[in-house]
């Protein structure tokens, strides 16, 4: 049995096994009280934090959608940053996260004597932006006069027909083609009626969300009940990223340790 007045000296050298935590941490710009360019998005930093008694050394960085399992961001390290036993280190770049998906943070590591990237620490954060990412903005609209709606990721009119983007808080999603009716023509025996081609205009209805998941069929500028188009006519495919990177890297309030 080992001596009492050798196990506290045991326990701070015995080595721990090498585990990274991975944290997302709101950036401090979020509290201020001002309208978010996209309230559908938070800025954050991704801490790493060593759990072990032994130095460790940062390889990768890979960010992505969870519920897709679709890789948006990847970042390797050369070098390798370091981080000390017990410490941690906040990554330089920083991200735009929607606020209302799960996103997945992977790190590989290795430690001292072992091969780059042979080690990996999964994270996600699947539930996290809702209540935690917007929430310091949110609040700081409330001390602010209560501008909830300036940041907030909701659209009052959701479900709204619209046949303009103009029309919605968010995006004019599509729903079907409304076909105009043909110009009143009666023959006679002497005259036929004019073949007319079809013409008619996008019909949709407004998101639930400012910026909404994934890619899905959506009105433009050009799409008015007033300004008819050629039918049939194609469908216009826009995505929305969930996983963005923040320009210009903002290393100065991002800093390796």
């Amino acid at each position: 049995m080992m001596p009492a007045s050798f196990a506290i000296p045991y326990l701070l050298t015995a080595p721990l096994p090498p585990s990274i935590a991975v944290v997302v941490v709101p950036a401090a710009e979020q509290t201020a009280c001002q309208p978010a360019p996209d309230p559908c998005f938070a800025t954050v930093s991704i801490v790493a934090r060593n759990r072990s008694n032994r130095p460790l050394l940062l390889d990768d960085l890979h960010v992505s959608l969870s519920s897709e399992r679709r890789g948006s961001f990847e970042q390797p390290y050369d070098p390798p940053l370091p981080i000390p036993p017990f410490g941690e280190v906040t990554l330089p770049d920083r991200f735009a996260f929607h606020v209302t998906a799960g996103h997945g943070v992977l790190v590989l590591f290795h430690g001292t004597g072992e091969r780059p990237r042979s080690r990996g620490s999964a994270h996600s954060t699947s539930g996290v932006p809702w209540e935690q990412l917007r929430h310091p903005a949110a609040a700081a609209c409330v001390r602010c006069g209560g501008r909830v709606q300036d940041c907030w990721c909701e659209t009052r009119d959701r479900g709204r027909l619209c046949t303009e983007v103009s029309q919605c808080q968010g995006i004019c999603l599509f729903d079907r083609f409304e076909k105009l009716p043909e110009p009143a023509c009666t023959p006679t025996a002497l005259t036929r009626c004019p073949t007319v081609p079809a013409t008619g205009f996008r019909v949709g209805h407004c998101s639930d969300l400012k910026t909404p998941l994934g890619c899905p069929n959506v009105l433009t500028e050009r799409d008015s009940a007033a300004r008819p188009i050629a039918l049939p006519n194609a469908q216009i495919r826009q995505c929305f990223q969930e996983v963005k990177r923040i320009q210009p890297d903002a290393t100065g309030s991002s800093p390796r340790r």
